[in-house]
């Protein structure tokens, strides 16, 4: 691997392709840039400094990256969100869908994810519509939950290298718990479906973890880890998931709305959760 200082004014392209890899690093090295390439998992990179009229090829995608981020070889802290993070699905949509009220919860999902709604109203709105659905179907949710691409190489590859690794989630702890014990994560948190009799009640049990408390728990975990902020990378794809975003050193979209996309320090489109590694090094 070849390596060259990098400044804030880094541009990094990744890609799965590594002829492509290739042949955009000559490329840049033919427009006088200096360049530096590297490889992690499946990922490749290209970096250069200063402009440059390239193309990006297919399957690949461009980030901008300021030299003071949180770097892989030093202890660090990831907090990311569950439901379209983590994981392929909102689990209280697949909970309604298995209730039969699913159209009446997605729009105000919907809504709530493009920040249109506060995140702890709509949550109060859609669970009262699971009212009567029986509290056995997060069970059955939790057992088969579509982890995103490189979700578990992400895991891996941050415990490997001394990080904490954490979830915070306006999602359901029933459900959290079982993701959280697969993955080895270090903390969870998310919100309790009040329950009677084995039926949901439509009620929310305690405090919601809704966008302030994710980055409070953002700075809780920091400070019980030891871990400083200059360390701390946040990763979401909704509004709710904004305040955590901003507060870490790093905040990363995934698949996310075009408003988070907009602010987000990095957003990945296409690839894998795992690329987020590539933008650490």
């Amino acid at each position: 691997m070849s390596s060259q200082p990098v400044s804030a004014e880094e541009t990094r392209i990744v890609l799965t392709d590594a002829a492509a890899a290739e042949r955009l690093a000559g490329d840049a090295r033919q427009q006088g840039l200096v360049v530096s390439t590297g490889q992690r998992g499946v990922h490749h990179w290209v970096s250069w400094l200063g402009e440059a009229s390239l193309p990006l090829p297919a399957g690949a995608e461009r980030f901008s990256l300021s030299a003071e981020r949180p770097r892989l070889d030093t202890p660090g802290l990831l907090l990311m969100d569950m439901d379209s993070t983590a994981i392929g699905i909102e689990c209280i949509d697949e909970i309604a869908r298995a209730g039969g009220v699913y159209d009446e919860v997605s729009q105000v999902t919907e809504a709530a994810m493009r920040g249109e709604l506060g995140f702890e109203e709509s949550l109060r709105q859609r669970v009262a519509k699971l009212d009567g659905i029986s509290a056995s179907v997060l069970d059955e949710i939790a057992a088969n939950l579509p982890l995103n691409p490189g979700l578990e190489a992400l895991v891996e590859g941050l415990k490997q290298a001394g990080w904490k690794v954490a979830l915070a989630s306006g999602g359901f702890n029933r459900i959290a718990s079982v993701l959280a014990a697969h993955l080895g994560l270090d903390h969870f948190q998310a919100n309790d479906l009040e329950e009677a009799d084995g039926v949901l009640t439509g009620r929310v049990s305690g405090e919601i973890v809704g966008a302030e408390v994710k980055a409070a728990i953002l700075a809780q975990l920091g400070e019980k880890y030891g871990i400083p902020q200059s360390q701390w990378v946040a990763m979401g794809d909704g509004a709710n998931d904004l305040p955590m975003m901003n507060r870490a050193a790093l905040g990363v979209g995934f698949r996310a709305k075009p408003a988070v996309a907009a602010q987000a320090d990095a957003h990945l489109a296409a690839l894998g959760l795992d690329a987020t590694l590539v933008l650490l090094i």
